[in-house]
């Protein structure tokens, strides 16, 4: 019996009751603890990680700028180019609405952001605050973001679409709190324990198919006709430096620089490289893992070079953009393909060893089934 394998096998201490037995040996099929990989596949911490950005949001609403006619003429009304005449006119009114009482406006952006990212850390006020979290999302995609510029015909992850705040949506959805499981009082400590781990990790199904499908539309966007001009990609680099401190200016106009002439064999890469990552999700775990990690290899050089972090250094940034959530999905999606699939090792184990885990462990109900592996 290879070392792994002994790991994973229940063994009985003399003098130890059955629920001790339960406790001790539940640190072998834990999703893991701290900063390990599965941890990061509870909702719970999902809804703290998106509350802490939340909060950063907020704060950066409350720069100096944002308090000026700037934030409708320099952030808002930009996202009217190029949109189709319903949506860039909607935009328009909602800018001109607010300019006049901009700064009672921006106090309350502010407030009801940094109220979002305070809820979403509190457990008592997570699911009120993750409806409020949806709407407020969807609203500032429309107005803030212009849908994140996708019917533009221009759009490209390089520079961020489909935007920030749909993405806070959407994983804000994945962050509702799961009902712990029936009958808890029936069970010993450890077995309620042991549920209540497994319903607080994020569904893997819905991960992956949403994760398919968000990886399916920047390949989309990459092969936009005018983003398989030559000199898209360079352009779209080089035009996020405005603005930018010297540092990142130059860093953007290098690889302009370098990248120029290159834009159409580059876009075909890029979005085969999508297509790759998307597919990833679906793969067994020692294979995904790969996929998963060029993927958001991609999603970090976007958000250094394409998106310069979301312009937050030059003090008109209203969010980090959409690479650190892509990010943040990355590490839950595969937390959860990792907590998976050290479950899936345990529950396939030969018949002879599950049916020894029952009578050590008492039986709980899970034992044996591969329920959890088709989530």
């Amino acid at each position: 019996m290879s070392e792994a394998e002994m790991s994973l096998e229940p063994t009985k201490d003399v003098g130890s009751t059955g629920s001790d037995i339960a406790s001790n040996n539940r640190s072998s099929f834990s999703k893991g603890s701290g900063l390990s990989l599965p941890a990061w596949a509870t909702r719970r911490r999902l809804a703290v990680a998106l509350g802490v950005i939340w909060f950063i949001d907020g704060l950066l609403q409350l720069q100096p700028y944002m308090f000026t006619k700037g934030f409708v003429t320099g952030i808002i009304l930009p996202n009217t180019s190029g949109q189709p005449r319903p949506l860039a006119s909607s935009i328009s009114a909602m800018a001109h609405f607010v300019q006049p009482h901009i700064l009672f406006w921006n106090i309350l952006f502010a407030v009801v952001q940094l109220a979002i990212g305070v809820g979403l850390v509190l457990r008592r006020t997570v699911k009120v605050t993750i409806i409020a979290a949806v709407i407020w999302s969807l609203l500032v995609w429309w107005v803030g973001e212009g849908f994140g510029g996708i019917l533009t015909g221009t759009a490209s992850l390089v520079t961020g679409a489909p935007g920030a705040v749909i993405l806070y949506a959407l994983l804000g959805i994945f962050a509702w709190p799961s009902r712990s499981a029936d009958h808890a009082g029936a069970m010993s400590m450890a077995e309620t324990e042991e549920r209540s781990e497994r319903a607080d990790v994020v569904s893997m199904r819905s991960l992956r198919v949403l994760w398919a499908v968000i990886w399916g539309i920047f390949a989309l966007f990459f092969v936009l006709p005018a983003n398989l001009h030559s000199d898209a990609l360079s352009q779209m680099v080089a035009g996020g430096a405005q603005g930018e401190p010297g540092f990142i200016a130059s860093m953007d106009h290098s690889v302009a620089h370098l990248i120029a002439g290159d834009g159409f064999a580059l876009s075909i890469l890029l979005a085969v490289v999508c297509v790759a990552v998307a597919a990833g999700a679906f793969l067994e775990w020692r294979l995904a893992k790969w996929l998963l990690g060029i993927g958001a290899l991609l999603v970090l050089v976007c958000w250094v070079v394409g998106q310069n972090f979301g312009g937050v250094l030059t003090g008109q940034g209203t969010d980090p953009n959409a690479g650190p959530l892509v990010l943040l999905y990355a590490l839950v999606l595969a937390g959860s393909m990792a907590w998976r699939s050290r479950w899936s090792n345990y529950e396939l184990i030969p018949e002879e060893r599950t049916k020894r885990a029952k009578q050590v462990l008492g039986g709980p109900a899970w034992y044996g089934r591969s329920s959890f592996a088709d989530r």
